[in-house]
């Protein structure tokens, strides 16, 4: 027994990491995931997909502009339901599964790069990781940029490693796919220079490669964009030109040094602002050494290259600055840490420890307040209750007034639960969710179910600002949205 684990200590060491980081993810799941306006609409909308066996060309709507980002992450929900439509969470496992994945796909990255310990070194900062816990429990399209992200990272190293084109053909395809899932990965596309560092013998294959793999998750977008005039082309292209613009943000390079990417780091790895500058003075410094002593893996420089027309990019970007739109950054910034540790370890082993301990500990005390993140499921839930406890046996025909858009934090999350339990109905028992309810005269014989929430005996009643929810619609209408 004791020669299996002492043979198989790697594989253990790695698999345990990946049960820490799927424990992480999960842990308080039913309290933390999150269920909102967007995401009671995305899951509506991977239902349909499978319900209705149709195939969107779109994906979600951008909150930046008048267009929408490609196809795959609804896709990619679609998968959830394809043996049942009735597993209420399903599509938020997915993506939380995803983010389980992000940290194997870490490990075989640091494997690939530096070996076993830069492997475990590297799936242990992903397990903790701040910014991957934050989002992995949310279902939205951003949140599985850095998986992709991650993806196009390990093709890159086995490109400039094995120098085979297939790698090539990945780095494009993947690195599409992070930014079909959120335009602001367009900022990740510096990493397309790697082929570059993969020989000038087979560059112009590489490069042709390259180009087809990046093509061909952008080819709905294309489809859509052929059949509409180019209309949501030319909406992106007036937001990066002009739209962004309207948004403020520093741009001082004092600022974006030493403040905007020591916080973006430490949200990453865990650790302070001044663990982040230690980080990368040490990175600077162990570079320079293994330069003088010619040691330094070509892998690493394609990296360091990568990632510095990044961050120049992201100088010059006039667009918002938060980490949950950065995600792509992960990856990199996680392999450049552990590969920092993995050099203090070799120079002074309990110095290296206890480093990576402290960026692990503070990483782990800044998740505890996403943990205890509460949702608004059980308010949902209990409307829902609420309503079906009046409709016991009928079907519910869901109407929406003209309001503030806030009252879709209640509509299609409510709808979601009601669809899943089959009781949404056109000729149903009519129920209306508007702000304005309260003051509407023809409502004040409706039963009320919450300040917003009411049920009416006849649909005459209906104000001519209210029409009919149910998931065929929220599809029609995401779909749509940017045509």
């Amino acid at each position: 027994m004791r020669s299996f684990f002492k043979k198989h200590s790697f594989l253990i060491a790695a698999l345990a990491i990946l049960l820490l980081g799927a424990f992480f993810r999960f842990r308080d799941y039913p309290k933390r995931f999150a269920f909102n306006a967007d995401q009671g609409r995305d899951a509506l909308i991977a239902r349909e997909i499978v319900e209705d066996k149709v195939l969107p060309l779109v994906g979600p709507p951008s909150s930046g502009g008048p267009f929408s980002y490609g196809p795959w992450y609804y896709w990619i929900l679609s998968l959830s339901f394809l043996f049942s439509q009735k597993i209420l969470l399903a599509p938020w496992v997915i993506t939380t599964l995803i983010s389980v994945f992000f940290v194997l796909v870490m490990i075989i990255a640091g494997y690939y790069l530096n070996g076993k310990m830069l492997a475990l070194i590297l799936g242990l900062l992903s397990a903790f990781s701040t910014a991957e816990i934050r989002v992995s429990a949310h279902l939205a399209d951003v949140a599985l940029v850095s998986f992709f992200s991650a993806l196009t990272v390990l093709s890159v190293i086995l490109l400039v490693k094995l120098k085979k084109p297939l790698y090539s053909f990945l780095v494009g395809f993947f690195c599409s796919l992070a930014i079909n899932m959120h335009f602001s990965a367009f900022l990740f596309a510096p990493i397309l220079i790697a082929p570059l560092f993969a020989g000038k013998k087979k560059l112009f294959v590489n490069a042709l490669l390259l180009f087809f793999g990046f093509l061909i998750p952008f080819a709905p977008l294309i489809i859509v964009n052929i059949n509409h005039s180019w209309i949501m082309l030319k909406n992106i292209m007036d937001f990066f030109l002009y739209g962004k613009s309207n948004l403020w943000v520093s741009n001082r390079w004092l600022t974006y040094v030493f403040q905007f990417w020591p916080q973006l780091w430490a949200e990453i790895v865990g650790g302070t602002n001044l663990t982040s500058f230690l980080i990368v003075f040490l990175l600077g410094l162990f570079l320079v050494k293994d330069f003088l002593k010619r040691k330094l893996r070509l892998e690493i420089v394609a990296l360091l290259v990568i990632f510095f027309l990044q961050v120049v990019l992201l100088r010059y970007w006039t667009g918002e600055r938060q980490a949950v739109w950065l995600l792509f950054f992960n990856p990199l910034v996680i392999v450049f840490t552990g590969w920092v540790i993995v050099k203090i370890i070799k120079a002074n082993a309990i110095l290296g420890v206890l480093f990576a301990s402290l960026l692990v500990f503070t990483s782990y005390k800044n998740n505890v307040y996403h943990w205890e993140y509460v949702n608004q499921f059980e308010k949902i839930a209990l409307l829902k209750k609420d309503i079906l406890f009046y409709i016991p046996e009928g079907k519910v025909s869901l109407y929406e007034c003209s309001g503030h858009s806030v009252i879709r934090d209640t509509t299609l999350p409510l709808l979601y639960l009601l669809e899943i339990e089959n009781k949404i109905d056109r000729n149903g028992i009519p129920v209306v969710i508007s702000l304005d309810s309260s003051k509407d005269k023809r409502f004040s014989q409706a039963k009320k179910i919450s300040s917003d929430v009411f049920i009416i005996s006849d649909k005459k009643l209906l104000p001519q600002d209210c029409y009919f929810m149910d998931q065929k619609r929220v599809y029609e209408e995401t779909m749509t949205l940017n045509l």
